[in-house]
């Protein structure tokens, strides 16, 4: 065996903690539901302004479903964030930093 192939590093990632874990597991399921919020939005404020027609002018009651829902997905973007900071993804899980492996001299 070479002096190159000894120093190899396993490759394989090393495994999270549990409470990392739960943080990440916890930021795929808010991620999604911030976007099943965000087209719940959408949709909830089509709904909303096609009913304002059949409301008198000074009430906008149906606009309720879409506010509502919009306090809902800040709150749940507030538990995202807590749950990056409890998960701590890695660059490489992210994808915002760059290979390691990539122009590395050895």
């Amino acid at each position: 065996m070479s002096a190159a192939t000894s120093e190899v590093v396993s490759t394989r990632p090393a495994r999270l903690s549990g409470v990392r874990n739960v943080g990440i597991r916890g930021v795929r399921a808010a991620a999604w539901t911030v976007i099943g919020a965000a087209c719940a939005q959408i949709v909830t404020a089509g709904f909303s302004l096609f009913a304002l027609e059949r409301l008198p002018l000074g009430e906008a009651s149906s606009l309720d479903p879409h506010r509502l829902l919009g306090y809902v997905s800040e709150t749940i973007g507030v538990i995202l964030v807590l749950l990056l900071i409890v998960g701590r993804p890695t660059r490489r899980a992210v994808g915002a930093g760059p290979d390691p492996d990539v122009g590395s001299s050895r």
